[in-house]
């Protein structure tokens, strides 16, 4: 018996997670581009770590990360719009339980496969 959630789903929802994981690489690209202009390794790391996302690569793993930057970005940062940065948080918690989608570099690498266990 295949377990009903599958990391890889195609049709409808392959695609919404692949706006997901635009939404969250855009989320993030806001967060680091343009708050952080003075500090170039960060902005690299942010730029690198969008793009890793919008690929559909190791998502899971770059949305914890994404996870974390968001919160660190409202802890530290003061913002008025926390609301905005909370939902960002949501986003990629959101993305890294779903998984990648059908339409990823890990839906390539590592098939479209379910494992069971028994």
């Amino acid at each position: 018996m295949k377990h009903p959630f599958s990391a890889f789903p195609a049709g409808s929802a392959g695609v919404a997670l692949l706006l997901l994981r635009a939404s969250v690489s855009i989320q993030l690209l806001s967060q680091g581009l343009l708050r952080n202009d003075r500090d170039p390794w960060l902005a690299l790391s942010t730029l690198l770590l969008a793009l890793v996302i919008t690929g559909g690569l190791l998502v899971r793993v770059a949305a914890v990360i994404a996870v974390v930057l968001s919160y660190w970005a409202i802890c530290r940062v003061p913002d008025p719009n926390e609301l905005r940065l909370a939902s960002d948080v949501l986003s990629a918690l959101a993305l890294a339980l779903a998984g990648p989608g059908a339409f990823s570099i890990d839906a390539w690498r590592f098939g479209r496969s379910t494992v069971t266990l028994r």
